[in-house]
């Protein structure tokens, strides 16, 4: 039995903020409507007005509030104006011609994540169809893949182990759009895709926070691009974003250096409802743009020469480890490269460092091989292979479910 339907469509494209002009598609199982009584008495409430309030739409004016997933913490409600919609939505459009040839975006994302109305933005907004994909095909890339065809879906945005699942089910319609996010892609998971992939088919990393509204950098992984890295390096800034490599003193980094990402622009979000401190703390002044603000990632990076970034990991994820600093993401970045490791992951516990790998990996060859690649203050303590990695329920690596070690 086919599910109902779960398309929406908008019947015009506008520009902001007209956009309400929406009407739910019945092209998958089509039901008459229901009489006006069957949603309650028509009869009008007492004390209501005759007529509606006016209401007077400005661009920072709150559009909603959205919590963070709490993937690197307690989950935080982040406030986002009408104006950082306008302003992402504007760089979509000109990065993919959304409103030119509007898209059928296949979502699996739950409601309460931003990245669901991410999807909503780019395909019902831009006069597109947006179809959200059942649970069980969420759960079975075979049925995704399904879902694909059967709406004639062309976009869609997806976690790196998605993606993977996805380009092993089956053959690939040509995708206007597919956005791969959230985490670390590893390099010979894209290469796998990319050999199933149409030709035409526009493939994205995308790098991007609640907190300066989904999208800030893009990249379009070649195999230039590339080159021998294990993870797929962070792109460069969408329009009208800033992204900028700082030191502890807020001094930018040179190529080649490491330092944490700070992103400015007109995508940066209000702050933290409720909590002015941590809003302080976190969207702090950007001192290369007179009176702008910037946020702080908490992310560590490698600028590169060709002005993308390499992701290290979170700033949290450092650690002293017999004396030197240690950046967790650097470990991780070498596991990826042995031979047999399909995901790779590292954490601290109690005191010590421990490498995680899914595949068919052995862990004594391979801390063996990381003790001859890398320096000793590197090298994991023990390496468990994993059946799987501990996921979030938006597909995010939960680091703080990765089993301790026993003995």
């Amino acid at each position: 039995m086919r599910p109902a339907c779960r398309s929406i469509r908008c019947t015009r494209p506008t520009s902001w903020p007209g956009w309400a002009r929406t009407r739910e598609s019945r092209s998958c199982s089509p039901t008459p409507p229901r009489s006006p009584a069957t949603y309650g008495s028509p009869t009008p409430w007492p004390d209501s007005p005759a007529t509606p309030p006016e209401i007077k739409l400005r661009p920072e004016n709150l559009a909603y509030v959205m919590y963070t997933s709490g993937s690197s913490g307690k989950p935080k409600p982040v406030g986002v104006e009408h104006r950082h919609l306008e302003h992402v939505f504007a760089a979509w459009d000109e990065l993919f011609r959304l409103r030119e040839e509007p898209p059928t975006f296949v979502s699996v994302i739950g409601i309460g994540v931003d990245l669901f109305f991410a999807d909503l933005l780019r395909s019902v907004f831009a006069g597109g169809t947006m179809v959200i994909a059942t649970r069980e095909a969420v759960a079975d890339p075979v049925e995704l893949l399904a879902e694909f065809r059967r709406h004639g879906g062309d976009a869609t945005e997806l976690v790196p182990a998605q993606a993977k699942a996805l380009g092993r089910a089956g053959e690939l319609p040509v995708m206007r759009l597919m956005s791969v996010g959230s985490e670390g892609w590893p390099a010979a998971d894209f290469r796998e895709l990319a050999k199933r992939l149409d030709p035409g088919s526009v493939v994205v990393n995308a790098y991007g926070l609640t907190e300066t509204t989904v999208d800030s950098l893009l990249l379009h992984p070649d195999v230039d691009v590339l080159g021998d890295t294990a993870i797929v390096p962070l792109g460069t800034p969408i329009p009208r974003v800033h992204a900028y490599v700082l030191d502890a003193r807020l001094r930018p980094v040179e190529p080649g250096g490491i330092g944490e990402l700070y992103i400015g622009g007109a995508g940066v979000a209000r702050g933290y409802r409720d909590r002015p401190a941590l809003t302080a703390s976190l969207f702090v002044a950007d001192p290369f743009v007179a009176g702008a603000r910037m946020y702080r990632t908490g992310d560590v990076v490698r600028t590169r020469a060709d002005g993308n970034h390499d992701y290290l990991g979170r700033g949290t994820d450092q650690v002293e480890q017999r004396g030197p600093r240690v950046e967790l993401g650097a470990i991780e970045d070498a596991l990826l490269r042995e031979p047999g490791v399909v995901r790779a992951a590292a954490a601290l516990r109690d005191g010590r460092v421990i490498g995680y790998v899914v595949g068919p990996a052995d862990a004594g060859p391979l801390r063996s091989a990381l003790a001859g690649r890398l320096p000793a203050h590197l090298v994991p303590f023990r390496v468990l292979v994993l059946d799987r990695m501990p996921l979030l329920p938006n597909g995010k690596l939960n680091r703080r479910a990765l089993p301790a070690p026993e003995g």
